[in-house]
């Protein structure tokens, strides 16, 4: 049997709190209320992420495509979906239920950087791009996927635009030392020797390294500079 990732996805975390185990399946028509529907759902939600532990994302699919039946605009059922097709090997139905899931629910970060995730793995670059885009405008503060979107720009070539959205989180993560080295490696790929050297004096006081300190001695030489040790 293959093993699954132990991992439980984001996007049902909350749906396991009300530690739902019944595995019943209750008739679509018996499902009227609202709290009808979100009982039915937890329930789905634990059977498909049993059989994503143990290895059966298949299996996972048929769970979410039951509860999906019931519940077909539940956002957490859908993004769920997206993480049983992707195990099962489904890109492109992955990505269908994910953009589905941010339908539904467009200002949700998870399901944001879900769609994001997925639409990287099948190919679709300028959907993972617009995708961290709204993920950025919906959720500022959140470094990872604000790392990934610049990561991304910058394997695409797209320095410029790479700087500019790193000058952007550098201001909420000013003195964030991951950015930094991420800017300064951009401003060194795009030439713009000047702002290097300010950005590296940024990196040694936050994050002093022998390393840091000889790329900032190489910087200064390039900008014809004197060299001067840090005190």
């Amino acid at each position: 049997m293959k093993a699954f990732p132990e991992t439980v996805p984001c996007t049902v975390a909350l749906f396991l709190l009300a530690g739902v185990l019944s595995v019943g399946a209750p008739d679509a028509l018996a499902i009227q209320t609202v709290g009808d529907r979100a009982l039915h759902a937890q329930r789905v939600v634990v059977r498909a992420l049993t059989f994503m532990r143990t290895g059966y994302p298949d299996r996972a699919v048929n769970a979410y495509a039951e509860g999906l039946r019931v519940n077909p605009e539940e956002p957490v059922l859908l993004s769920g979906m997206a993480d049983a097709q992707e195990a099962a090997g489904d890109l492109a139905s992955a990505r269908f239920y994910a953009a589905r899931a941010v339908e539904h629910d467009p200002d949700n970060a998870t399901y944001l950087a879900q769609l994001a995730r997925i639409s990287m793995a099948a190919g679709d670059m300028e959907a993972a791009l617009e995708a961290y885009g709204r993920l950025a405008r919906a959720a500022p503060d959140l470094l990872e996927p604000r790392l990934h979107h610049i990561d991304l720009l910058s394997r695409l070539d797209r320095l410029d635009e790479a700087v500019q959205l790193t000058d952007a989180v550098l201001e909420h993560f000013p003195r964030n030392a991951r950015v930094l080295a991420v800017q300064v490696g951009l401003l060194h790929r795009t030439g713009q020797t000047e702002r290097e050297i300010d950005m590296l004096r940024r990196l040694m006081d936050v994050a002093p390294d022998p390393d840091t300190e000889y790329d900032f001695a190489i910087a200064l030489q390039r900008a014809g500079a004197p060299v001067q040790r840090r005190r």
